[in-house]
């Protein structure tokens, strides 16, 4: 516990207020809006063209294929939408920890280079509890928000856990929340 000190936005009584990052905001608008949309509107081609056509051509046909997008987007959907539940149930409920850094591993991605950060931290039963968070920008990034983010995670790390179940945990602050 070299240094570590509580989070002064952390010291407040459970349930804490939350709220929706604005990076979650914009991914929102910008991504999932127009994907419903479009989901919406190839479903309604497949329900039009199902009323002229035997079910028995789509089978193995690019209409079969036509309909996995919309699968697929509500699949994509779903996933940040549980991620973002996650967050904000651990962020509001969540005991707090101290987290040493174990590891380190930096990958390339589309957006750049970023690390994933293996974490450890003792919950209130004595047990030591591993984690890790991918997406945290890399060391020596040009970008100062990059920089500023990746020293707000690892400068102070702090573990988030579920009182129940301290396997469920992220590291502090997390992306799609906040606290309000």
């Amino acid at each position: 516990m070299n240094g570590w000190r509580l989070p002064p936005e952390l010291d407040v009584p459970v349930p804490r207020p939350v709220k929706m990052n604005t990076a979650y905001i914009v991914l929102t608008i910008f991504l999932f809006v127009p994907l419903i949309f479009l989901s919406i509107f190839m479903i309604g081609i497949f329900f039009i063209l199902s009323l002229h056509i035997s079910l028995a051509h789509f089978i193995g046909s690019e209409y079969l294929s036509f309909m996995l997008f919309p699968l697929l987007s509500f699949s994509f959907i779903y996933i940040f939408y549980r991620k973002y539940k996650y967050e904000k149930y651990i962020l509001q409920y969540g005991e707090i920890a101290f987290a040493s850094i174990a590891r380190e591993y930096e990958y390339d991605s589309r957006t750049g280079m970023l690390s994933e950060v293996t974490y450890s931290f003792m919950d209130r039963s004595g047990n030591v509890v591993a984690g890790s968070r991918k997406g945290v920008p890399a060391p020596y990034s040009q970008r100062d928000e990059l920089n500023e983010i990746r020293a707000q995670i690892l400068s102070n790390p702090t573990a988030l856990y579920d009182p129940k179940d301290s396997s469920k945990n992220i590291l502090y602050p997390p992306r799609f929340v906040s606290l309000a």
